[in-house]
């Protein structure tokens, strides 16, 4: 194969499977051109079969790293710190950028970043399906999913502790219903909503203060 074919075959953001993209091709043959190509710097390996087709070969423009996650990790969703830094509801800027899975949890140390999953294996309402960049959609976790997910995952994450060592801001963003019907019968999750909602208030008394 030709370096060309490839370049004629994987989509425009340049993220592609080789089984995905010929399929009945001799997957080992391919994989021995991919790596000379990775060699030469045209393409990028991320993990098992995951490539990227590397600058200035594909569009020139930045690919998302929410975009990228969901190709690494399909049926999964951005949530926790990420998607919290996103909606601007934590100050920190996050280098990892974490991903909810009902399967196994996962790590990859990629070229274009690091991903990880977490395990949760509850069915979960609250995602959605956001245009992070030009036309690169990526799945996350709502303000309310990604905030309880995390609480979720961290002993003792619903404590006043846990939740002021965040520093959440932008409290006035949460819909408190929302929140209380995504926590259901989780004791920890609802404690949880009682607390974030008296930071909320404290929040905004704090705000009304200064203005």
């Amino acid at each position: 194969m030709q370096f060309s074919e490839l370049l004629d075959t994987v989509p425009w953001h340049g993220l592609f499977r080789v089984r995905d993209l010929f399929p009945g091709r001799n997957e080992a043959a391919l994989r021995v051109q991919l790596t000379r190509w990775v060699a030469a710097g045209k393409v990028q390996r991320l993990s098992g079969a995951a490539y990227a087709i590397s600058k200035p070969y594909r569009e020139p423009n930045m690919l998302h790293p929410f975009f990228v996650a969901n190709f690494l990790f399909p049926d999964t969703y951005i949530s926790q710190e990420s998607a919290l830094a996103y909606y601007d509801m934590i100050p920190e800027r996050i280098v990892t950028h974490l991903s909810i899975t009902h399967g196994r949890p996962a790590r990859r140390e990629t070229p274009l970043g690091t991903f990880l999953t977490n395990h949760i294996s509850a069915e979960h309402n609250g995602l959605d399906e956001v245009l992070v960049d030009r036309r690169q959609l990526a799945r996350i976790g709502t303000r309310e999913r990604a905030l309880l997910d995390l609480i979720w995952l961290v002993p003792k994450g619903e404590s006043e502790a846990h939740l002021r060592s965040l520093r959440l801001q932008n409290l006035d963003a949460l819909d408190l219903n929302t929140m209380a019907n995504l926590a259901g019968e989780s004791g920890k999750l609802k404690r949880a909503v009682d607390r974030i909602a008296a930071l909320k208030k404290e929040e905004s008394q704090g705000w009304s203060q200064v203005s």
